[in-house]
Order: structure tokens, then sequence, then C-alpha cells
């Protein structure tokens, strides 16, 4: 049991380092939805609702400490999903938390021998969910690896209080 949920934490920790926050994904995350203006990327008033319930939940029993909690959205379907659940409304919900999730490990990847091992220290949820629904399609962690995780660009700050 401890070894299949290492290997959970293992791939979500995959599934968030190698993601950006591009509208179209090569690994069919994604489909449609090349959104690039700020009002395309607005939230709603129920949206940002939803957006704060999805991250309610994913951070309650966490222990986590939250500095940062922004969302956006964005036109498109999820058709490859890491929870079992596809997104496929036509909006999807884009949240990242920031901050400090004790509860959360990642292994992070291989590295060579000789190499210094770098901070796989979880510092970011990264949660996609369907703005209608909320069901969460894919939800991923950021490590500080290549640096300390930054807000979404162009979001709504969530009030998570």
């Amino acid at each position: 049991m401890r070894r299949l949920a290492g290997l959970l934490v293992f791939a979500l920790g995959v599934a968030a380092c190698s993601s950006d926050d591009s509208p179209s994904r090569s690994n069919g995350e994604l489909v449609g939805g090349n959104t690039s203006s700020v009002e395309e990327r607005s939230l709603s008033q129920d949206e940002v609702a939803m957006a704060v319930a999805v991250a309610r939940d994913r951070l309650k029993n966490q222990g986590a400490s939250v500095s940062s909690a922004t969302a956006i959205m964005r036109p498109g379907r999820v058709v490859d999903t890491n929870t079992g659940h596809r997104c496929g409304s036509g909006r999807i919900l884009r949240i990242k938390l920031i901050g400090s999730f004790p509860h959360i490990v990642t292994t992070g990847h291989p590295v060579l021998k000789g190499q210094p091992v770098p901070d796989f220290t979880v510092r970011a949820l990264i949660i996609t969910a369907d703005a209608s629904s909320g069901q969460v399609c894919l939800a991923g962690v950021q490590t500080a690896e290549a640096g300390e995780p930054q807000p979404l660009a162009d979001a709504t700050v969530l009030d998570l209080g």
C-alpha cells in the first residue's frame, strides 16, 4: 500500500514537473481553446466560487499553508486525465496553489551520479477542473527545482479564507 501511494505521488509529480501554462499541450491534455485575451481568462462569480470550492476540497486534510491561490478559465476539454474524470464541458479551470504541503511528497526524477540533487519539495499544487461540474481531471505538483513557483499569469486571486 505504501509503495502504491508513493507511485501515485510520483506520477502526480511527473505530470506537474513537466507542466506549463500554455493552452495546448502536446500530450493531449487540452483539446481546442487557444486563449490569449484577459477577458477570455476572466472568471465569472460562479467560476470563482467553483475554483474556491475545488481548492478547499484539495487542501482538506493536507495541513497546508497557502501563500497564493490563483485561477484562470480557458475553453477546452481534458481528454487525458490522471484522476479518472474527464473535463468535457468545454470550459477548464486551472488553479494554482502555492505554499507548504507537508503531507505531499514526490521523489522527483532520477539524478545522474555525482550531480546535485534538486529540491523536490512540493511548493505548489496545480489543479485542472471542469468549470461546470468542479470535477478535477488533472492534479499535479510543482517543486522548487526550477525556482520558486509563480502565480498564474493574468489570473483571478482566490480568497480561501
